[in-house]
Formats: structure tokens, sequence, C-alpha cells
């Protein structure tokens, strides 16, 4: 399998760094991976890798503010994502000529997915793992009690995972107007969820209420994995993948 480095342009402005995974053959479609919060496009390596396996072309790359992408991690928001991911399909349908994009989109980046399929009809099909669909749970796990302060400071300094880092209010500004369900009813693109029953970062159950808001989807429970694939789930979940395609027009 080949890997190459690019770099390419976000729609909302910026220079976003990732890496394709080719297929020895003229590739079946192409992927594009949304990593999650406060991760990087590495975390979608062995999954690019098992697509390439299989036939497909595979595109990783780093949000703004994230991994080898330009940008300050204070400034980012789930809209700028979008953009990135906008960025990153206009790039590969020049690169590749080829339109059958699929997007595949692990945590925040599944939500990313979610509202980039909303907003192009260029995106064939949905894989999302462990999307996160509703952020009140994680305001309270980021901010606690200071949300006032966040707000009046314009920046939080906070922990997550174990991970020190500084978020913009601009993050929560923006995302406290996103009601991703909505946007799924707009959605007409087949999908896929997988997600772990023990997941304690994004609970099942916004999976299961995702799965009713997507008009043409299917939940598929892991049981006793987490919110983090094992490399055997992620097998699991290539082999999966690769069956859900093949009822994808």
């Amino acid at each position: 399998m080949e890997t190459e480095n690019i770099f390419f342009e976000s729609t909302a402005g910026g220079r976003l760094a990732g890496v394709f995974h080719f297929p020895p053959q003229t590739p079946k479609a192409v992927f594009i991976t949304c990593h999650g919060f406060l991760s990087a496009k590495g975390s979608h390596a062995k999954v690019a890798q098992m697509l390439a396996e299989k036939g497909f072309a595979a595109l990783r790359f780093d949000f703004y503010g994230c991994g080898e992408s330009g940008g300050d991690f204070e400034n980012v928001t789930v809209s700028r994502f979008v953009a990135d991911l906008e960025g990153a399909m206009d790039y590969v349908k020049v690169r590749v000529k080829m339109d059958k994009l699929i997007v595949y989109g692990s945590s925040l980046g599944g939500m990313v997915a979610l509202l980039g399929a909303a907003k192009r009809k260029d995106i064939r099909a949905l894989v999302l793992r462990a999307p996160l669909s509703d952020f009140s749970g994680l305001w309270k796990g980021m901010a606690g009690n200071r949300m006032g302060e966040w707000e009046r400071k314009g920046f939080l300094d906070m922990e997550l995972f174990g991970i020190k880092f500084r978020l913009g209010y601009g993050f929560y500004r923006d995302a406290a107007h996103i009601n991703v369900h909505e946007m799924a009813k707009k959605i007409t693109a087949p999908a896929i969820i997988f997600h772990g029953d023990r997941d304690s970062v994004v609970p099942l159950e916004q999976s299961r209420r995702l799965a009713a808001s997507l008009a043409n989807s299917r939940l598929v429970v892991f049981e006793g994995a987490g919110h983090r694939f094992e490399e055997g789930e992620e097998k699991r979940m290539t082999e999966g993948i690769a069956g859900f395609l093949r009822s994808v027009p």
C-alpha cells in the first residue's frame, strides 16, 4: 500500500496536513476520515490502512489547530472543522477525480461528518464511530461551574481525558446553536454507526437517538467496547464497513 503526505486548503482558509493511503488498484471509492476532539490524524492510521487493503483510498487529515495543520487550537470551532472537511472533499475530487466520497468520523469527528453530509450532497455514505451528537454532558466535564468565567475571559484553561488545553469561548458559542438531530433529518445518504456499549465518553444512548433521526441508517453495537476501539474491534468494524458498502448504490 502506498502512502503520501499532502497539504491542502480549508474552505475557511488555512493549510491542513494529511496522509493519503492508496490501494494497489484503482480505488472503489475514497474515504475521508475526521478525527475526534483533542486527537489528530494518527488516530485513524490503522483504519485507513485496513480500508486501503480492501481496495479503498483513504485520506486522514488534521483539523485546523490540530496535529501538523496550521492554526491555534484555542480558536477551533465545530463549524471551522466542517469547513476543513469541505476542503478535504474538494481536494480529493480534484486529486483523484472521483466523486465516490465516503466520510468516516469518530467522536466529535462523527458530528463533523454528519454536519458535512447535511450541507453537501456529494457524500455518498457515512460511517460513524461513537459519534458525539449531544454536547450537554461534555460542557460539564470541560467547564464545570466556570461557564461564566469562560464567557468573561474569552478563553479557559481546561483538562479533559488527562490532557491540558486552552479553548476559546467561540467553541461553545458556535456549538450551542447546532442541533445535530435536526441536521441529521436532512441527510439521505446511507449511514452506519458503530458504538461500544461500555463507552463512558459518548453514551450509547446518543447513537440510539441519532439512528432514529437518520432516515437511512443502521446501528451496530459492539459489546464490551469502550470509546476507543481496540485493534481487533477496528478490524471487525472494517469488515462491517465493507459489508455495508456493498449495499450502497
